[in-house]
């Protein structure tokens, strides 16, 4: 049992039983402990982060096979150009849930071509899009985790009331089946 701190001075828990002397023992923690310090932590090594921008230019390929999103691969309003836009100079490593909130902050403030606030769906599916694309990063040996793993989507609304006028009413109500009338 021994913790193990690295160049950047993050500290690390190693338990490793069945170790049969105490000499042993030592000699494995002299060599984690070089290791650690050379930034190749427990026989991996420590990769290098990068900008978003850079995952995203590699991973896009990939999206746009997998799922043919237009959204993905569109034109600067497209999700992918807008997480690029507002993310991309950051690095991977430096994400955060509270620089998604940020970002999610930042998107509020923005307006769509519609000239409102983009709707929560589709700022969740942005946010989606890029825990996706760092779930591949991941999947294809670029990162060593994805930082937004446990990152939750907020709560979307999409009730829609509609109020019908006398026309529409009377056409429903002739359109109904007979057992729904009464309550209509």
């Amino acid at each position: 049992d021994e913790w193990l701190v690295d160049v950047a001075g993050n500290a690390k828990r190693h338990r490793q039983g069945g170790i049969p002397t105490r000499e042993l023992a030592t000699a494995l923690v002299a060599q984690l402990r070089v290791e650690a310090f050379a930034g190749a932590y427990l026989g991996r090594q420590r990769r290098q982060s990068l900008p978003v921008a850079a995952l995203w230019d590699r991973y896009l390929p990939v999206e746009s096979q997998r799922r043919r999103s237009l959204a993905a691969e569109g034109g600067p309003k497209s999700r992918g150009a807008t997480i690029k836009r507002l993310l991309g100079h950051l690095e991977v490593s430096k994400l955060t849930v509270e620089v998604i909130a940020g970002y999610r902050a930042k998107r509020a403030q923005e307006l769509t071509r519609f000239g409102r606030p983009p709707a929560v769906a589709s700022v969740n599916r942005e946010c989606v899009l890029l825990r996706r694309c760092l779930n591949w990063g991941v999947e294809a040996g670029v990162l060593d985790r994805n930082p937004l793993q446990k990152m939750a989507v907020l709560a979307e609304n999409n009730a829609r009331r509609v109020v019908l006028d006398a026309e529409q009413f009377r056409r429903l109500l002739d359109a109904a089946e007979p057992c729904l009338k009464p309550i209509l």
